[in-house]
């Protein structure tokens, strides 16, 4: 990083040099005024284009049909009371069990294998060895493991 100082005589010497070219430098006034005449040209093209945009929009919204307003037998259907326990998907009944699931007895195993020391994935392994059946019949696995773990606690 230049000093200051250096700085000074490097802006003197391009100014030196520019005197000797005998180019005349512009007045300020004559920057200002083109730079004006810029911004109103560009603040223009802005306004052009949003004019434009705003036209696109309302062709599109006058060839998209209205959507008729609902009525109230509409908004009832929609609004509808919660289902029963029996109509629930998550309702008891509607659960399939495999034959032979007992979670009680699936817990207490997966505690005796945790308390020999097993990992999640090991005890999974063995219960599938074993043949005790999950509640939908599919293979044990580490996060099933962990959840009864977690969820029958004794």
């Amino acid at each position: 990083m230049r000093s200051t100082s250096s700085s000074r005589q490097g802006i003197s010497t391009r100014l030196e040099r520019s005197s000797r070219t005998h180019q005349p430098r512009p007045a300020l006034e004559t920057v200002l005024r083109d730079m004006q005449r810029s911004m109103e040209r560009l603040t223009d093209m802005v306004a052009a284009i949003h004019a434009e945009l705003r036209q696109m929009q309302q062709e599109r919204s006058r060839s998209v049909p209205a959507t008729p307003p609902h009525t109230q037998q509409e908004r009832a259907s929609r609004t509808q009371q919660p289902r029963s326990m029996e109509q629930s998907r998550r309702s008891p009944q509607t659960r399939t069990h495999v034959p032979g699931y007992d979670p009680e007895a699936a817990a207490v195993r997966i505690g005796t294998l945790r308390s020999e020391g097993l990992s999640l994935t090991q005890i999974a392994e063995r219960l599938n060895q074993e043949g005790v059946p999950t509640r939908r019949g599919l293979p044990w696995k580490k996060a099933l493991v962990g959840w009864f773990l977690k969820h029958h606690e004794q």
